[in-house]
């Protein structure tokens, strides 16, 4: 069987409530992906328990159309020529 190391960034509350199941993390991570992909709801089940878990913090979704800025015009001097007359030339 292949295998791949995958390094994983965990809250240290998290990391301790693991750590009973170190030798058996493949298996809760598997059980887990199964259950997350048994049901079509299953993923905003899993989404919404996490939430409500209160070790992680989801973005609020919002309806607002995003909006694209034009960009402005700058005047005056370009900031690497001033730098460059402060130093001097090279």
């Amino acid at each position: 069987m292949d295998t791949t190391t995958i390094e994983l960034t965990v809250a240290s509350k998290l990391a301790e409530d693991l750590l009973p199941y170190q030798h058996r993390l493949e298996e809760v991570l598997e059980a887990g992906l199964r259950a997350i992909q048994s049901s079509p709801n299953s993923m905003d089940e899993f989404w919404e328990s996490l939430a409500h878990s209160g070790r992680v913090i989801l973005p609020i979704p919002t309806n607002k159309p995003y909006i694209r800025h034009t960009p402005i015009t700058l005047r005056g001097q370009l900031l690497s020529d001033i730098i460059i007359a402060q130093r001097g030339e090279l």
